[in-house]
């Protein structure tokens, strides 16, 4: 007679009741990570959400938070994988999916894949303003201004208090010039979410329509506070500080979201702009090269670089005969792309050619006298 005892399997678990518990215990968590958020304790918050990730991979609230904190850090690759996790995980979640669009939107600047991936979400799911809202702003910024504001509308039926459908509203509302309605639009907007920036920035191009530039700036301002890496309002800042030959604050603002939009030429135009006022020359003519590269229109880079050759007291290589003659040709090719009557309307282009022919035989009367045995000095007009 045998000593072994018989033995039973386990009955097997309920796979139902253990991805019940598990969505529970990850809930759980994601509000306690919340909670922590609202307190100001971001790491400990942050830590909460990946605790809730590892209990519970579908816990999609803990993967948007992740990504809104990853976005404000700067770490965007990271944010779109979180956000890609959490409406993977509820494809009608529409807080996740219109922070991955439009942040999509913001890196690769193509209107088209944006607009590709949120118009078939928006007929989906009609009934999510969060979805509808991002749909609306992505059309304003395509100029589908009233095509925009039916999506806005239709989202702030679901949602009489979204904020990004405001935003959509008042945006296209100033572009159609209707910046009474604009200025309304954004200020209820204020008054839901007085700490959302892309509120300001709205509110800047409305104060810019009313030709209220202090206000613009102020505006802008408290955008870039709100959130630093927001493109949009440090380049709309550089902007007006260029205009008013801020160079260096505008180089500054610049700096900080070239990293953000490596794909965007205007922000390397703006930028070689700002280095060229302040006599950064070499690093100038560098980023128009990069500004060229990336598509900036031929016509705006040969106008920078012939001012920067006309301006520039020394350029390392180049003799000031030499450097006068590229601004000389810069200049024809600048009037060659936008036609005489544009060129001599814009910079009254003829005094600046007359100057150049001046200045370029005055530096080869220089350079002959000095051939001869003279004493002469360059850099004269």
């Amino acid at each position: 007679e045998s000593d072994q005892k018989a033995t039973f399997d386990e009955p097997a678990p309920d796979l139902e009741d253990v991805g019940k518990k598990s969505k529970e215990k990850g809930d759980k968590i994601t509000q306690e990570g919340v909670a922590l958020l609202a307190a100001g304790n971001t790491s400990g918050a942050g830590a909460k959400f990946k605790e809730a990730l590892d209990v519970a991979p579908k816990a999609h609230v803990a993967a948007y938070n992740l990504g809104v904190m990853a976005e404000m850090d700067g770490s965007f690759t990271q944010a779109k994988k979180y956000y890609k996790q959490a409406f993977t995980a509820k494809a009608d979640y529409g807080p996740a999916v219109a922070a991955y669009v439009m942040l999509e939107y913001k890196t690769s600047g193509s209107k088209s894949e944006a607009l590709g991936f949120i118009e078939p979400k928006a007929k989906k799911y009609p009934d999510v303003a969060e979805i509808q809202a991002a749909y609306a702003k992505l059309l304003v910024d395509n100029g589908q201004i009233e095509k925009a504001m039916t999506a806005a509308k239709e989202a702030l039926k679901k949602d009489e208090r979204s904020v990004p459908a405001m935003v959509a509203l008042a945006k296209a509302y100033h572009k159609n010039g209707q910046n009474e309605f604009a200025k309304y639009i954004a200020g209820q907007a204020k008054d839901i979410e007085p700490n959302n920036a892309d509120v300001y920035v709205v509110l800047s191009y409305i104060a810019l329509a009313d030709k209220n530039k202090k206000l613009a700036v102020d505006h802008l301002r408290k955008a870039v506070e709100l959130s630093p890496n927001l493109i949009e309002a440090r380049n709309n800042l550089a902007v007006i500080l260029l205009d008013g030959a801020n160079f260096e604050e505008a180089a500054a603002q610049l700096e900080k979201i070239v990293p953000l939009a490596s794909y965007k030429a205007e922000i390397f135009l703006n930028l070689g702009e700002a280095y060229r006022g302040l006599k950064k020359w070499k690093q100038a003519i560098d980023t128009f090269a990069q500004a060229e590269k990336l598509g900036a229109p031929k016509s705006m880079i040969y106008f920078n670089l012939a001012l920067l050759y006309f301006s520039a007291d020394a350029i390392a290589g180049l003799s000031k005969k030499e450097a006068y003659k590229k601004s000389q040709s810069f200049f024809i090719k600048y009037r060659d792309a936008v036609g005489a009557k544009t060129a001599a309307e814009e910079i009254d282009i003829d005094s600046y050619l007359k100057r150049l022919d001046k200045m370029i035989k005055i530096q080869e009367k220089l350079e002959a006298k000095k051939a001869g045995g003279g004493e002469g000095e360059g850099g004269g007009e």
